[in-house]
């Protein structure tokens, strides 16, 4: 038998400036039903995810509520490779500037991007321009054999 224990989650953190009304701030969300392509994460693995959430909000980032939706892209941490999301308070498009990893047994992917973003709703009163964004993916657990 076989005993498998195993959390994978994700963080988005998107922080301004965007060009002309900037926006100065950050919020984070939570993401639910994460998977991996890849049972050991790192560079190269595509990562999907269920539904998001808003968790947190700052500075003039402030007006997004929490709890509200969030709809992130499948991602292949590479660089290079293409990042979406959507909002009813903005959408965001951009590319992987850097990949940073750490080893199981707690094993973690860093994605810095860079892109743009289009304020809508209650940000809409701001400017399209660019932004940058940080995912983190996280994963652990054990894996073990037990009995024969």
């Amino acid at each position: 038998m076989i005993k498998k224990m195993v959390a994978l989650g994700a963080l988005l953190v998107l922080t301004g400036p965007v060009q002309a009304a900037t926006i100065t701030g950050s919020f984070s969300t939570a993401l639910s039903d994460v998977a991996a392509s890849t049972f050991g994460i790192g560079a190269g693995t595509i990562f999907t995810s269920g539904s998001g959430i808003v968790t947190s909000a700052t500075g003039q980032f402030a007006p997004i509520n929490s709890g509200m939706a969030i709809s992130l892209s499948a991602i292949t941490a590479t660089t290079g490779t293409p990042v979406m999301f959507t909002s009813d308070f903005g959408d965001f498009v951009g590319n992987i500037s850097k990949v940073a990893t750490i080893a199981a047994p707690n094993a973690r992917v860093g994605l810095n991007v860079i892109g743009n973003f289009t304020p809508k709703g209650g940000l809409s009163s701001f400017t399209a321009g660019l932004a940058d964004l940080t995912l983190s993916f996280t994963k652990t657990g054990e894996l073990s054999q037990v009995g024969q």
